[in-house]
Formats: structure tokens, C-alpha cells, sequence
């Protein structure tokens, strides 16, 4: 698959996109450019950052392999791949934000995590929905974190976290 990489709203090359082996591969070739620049891919509301264009005499390159575990934390559809200076990240209108987490209960509802197939018990205790992006650990004493939801899942308190 190939996808086109804008910098400044103008096209200027393409992202390539395929598997080889277990990993997939992510692969451009751009024009020179001023300084070190960063190739960030934008989708569903989030952004991600593929990593820095490696400046050559020939242009700018980056060629990177993710695994199967790694591509979980890119969005789950590309619609843009954008250029920026490494310092800056796409305008915050590029990737709208991402919807809060539920106030209680089981994120799918009422029933706890044995009635919705997505989470996974970890062998310490945690829970996971690698398809949300959320992480469930087991309360322990104290206050929760900041931005913590604390919810009840057959029976037993967690703290909810988006990953």
C-alpha cells in the first residue's frame, strides 16, 4: 500500500506500506529539506510518530519495522502522513480528541469483562482491550492517580486506564 506525505499541505512523496515476514515495513523517500524533520501518521482522531527522516545527500529517508505488538498503538486507520520539523507536532486540529473514558462499570456495560470477549486477564491480575486501548489494574490502597477512572468489574475495583 502507498500512501502520499504532505509537508506544508503540498504533496511531496509517498509512504510505503508492506509486510516482510512478522513485521510490516514503513518506507519513504523525500526531498531534501531544512533541518531534521519528523514523519507522523494521523487517523480515527489520533496522531502517531513513525520517527525522523534520516537526512542523506539524496534526500530525506526512514525505513522502519514494526511488529505486530508495535502497529497496536498506531492508529487503527491512516487517513494522513504528514511532514513536520522535528520540534513541532501536526496542528491539534489534525487529530480530533479522544472520546473520555466511562465514568463506571464495564466500558461495553454492565456484566464485567467475562461477558465482553475484548478483555484479556493478564498473568498479574490486570486486565486488557488492546481494541479500546484501555488497561484495567487492581486498585490498590491509596488515592488514585489523576485522570484515573475507578471502576468495578466482577466484583473486584480497578483503575481504568487509556494506553
Amino acid at each position: 500500500m502507498e500512501l502520499p506525505v504532505y509537508e506544508n499541505q503540498v504533496p511531496v512523496g509517498t509512504l510505503r506500506i508492506r509486510t516482510q515476514g512478522l513485521y510490516t515495513l514503513f518506507e519513504t523517500r523525500l526531498p531534501p529539506g531544512p533541518g531534521l524533520s519528523r514523519l507522523w501518521l494521523l487517523g480515527a482522531g489520533r496522531r502517531w510518530s513513525l520517527g525522523l527522516l534520516e537526512p542523506r545527500e539524496e534526500g530525506r529517508f526512514l525505513r522502519r519495522r514494526l511488529t505486530r505488538l508495535q502497529l497496536m498503538s498506531l492508529p487503527p486507520r491512516i487517513d494522513t502522513v504528514l511532514v513536520t520539523a522535528n520540534a513541532e507536532a501536526p496542528p491539534p486540529e489534525a487529530a480530533a480528541p479522544r472520546p473520555p473514558l466511562p465514568k463506571g462499570g464495564c466500558p461495553e456495560g454492565a456484566g464485567g469483562f467475562s461477558s465482553s470477549p475484548a478483555w484479556t486477564r493478564l498473568p498479574d491480575g490486570s486486565l486488557l482491550d488492546p481494541a479500546r486501548r484501555l488497561l484495567a489494574l487492581p486498585c490498590a490502597p491509596g488515592a488514585a492517580p489523576e485522570n484515573v477512572r475507578k471502576i468495578t468489574l466482577d466484583g473486584r475495583e480497578y483503575w481504568l486506564f487509556r494506553t
